[in-house]
């Protein structure tokens, strides 16, 4: 059976496991499992997650190289890395979206991708929503809230032991987002 996997390949000391995002086979796959997800769980809001990509791991898989060579791009460039990745982003929001038509905003955890100055070029600001896993004193949270997007703030894993606190916020209002962070991160404390 072929795998969509870059299982063969090794990085930070284990295998990757991270989807291999040039197979065009992935994407029909990914596109059946969103449609069993929409069926079983019905909702507008879907998380993609994003978080953890290691380029490091697409830089070593031969056949992520050679496509990006084709197109003209370069594997070692982390810019050209960012590309890739928000190409899967799209095709697997389109896929997403073709399978569970009644899903509005897919969702993305904060990561060194979402802090990039052009992220709102490759993100579209309408329809995602940024999942903020880190803590109220993140740089990235008001630059995302400049840009528009709207966030939604998870209080640290640290902080929160096993609570999960979930505070949806509207990105034209800093002050109420900073006050319930902190009423989020009280609540944490307990």
């Amino acid at each position: 059976m072929r795998t969509y996997f870059s299982i063969n390949v090794r990085c930070r000391g284990g295998i990757c496991g991270h989807l291999n995002p040039v197979n065009d086979k992935l994407y029909d796959v990914l596109e059946r499992v969103f449609r069993e997800m929409g069926q079983l769980f019905p909702s507008d809001t879907f998380h993609l997650g994003a978080d953890e990509v290691e380029f490091l791991c697409w830089r070593k898989t031969p056949e992520v190289r050679q496509w990006m060579e084709a197109r003209g791009m370069d594997p070692d460039s982390d810019a050209d890395m960012f590309e890739l990745w928000s190409q899967f982003q799209r095709n697997a929001t389109a896929r997403l979206r073709a399978a569970a038509p009644g899903v509005r905003n897919v969702t993305l955890w904060t990561s060194s991708l979402t802090s990039r100055d052009d992220l709102e070029s490759k993100v579209p600001v309408k329809g995602h929503l940024i999942q903020i896993w880190t803590d109220s004193k993140d740089e990235t949270i008001p630059k995302l809230m400049e840009k528009n997007y709207t966030v939604s703030d998870s209080c640290g894993r640290q902080s929160c032991s096993n609570d999960l606190v979930v505070v949806l916020v509207s990105y034209k209002n800093k002050n109420l987002w900073y006050v319930l962070t902190t009423l989020a991160m009280l609540s944490c404390l307990r």
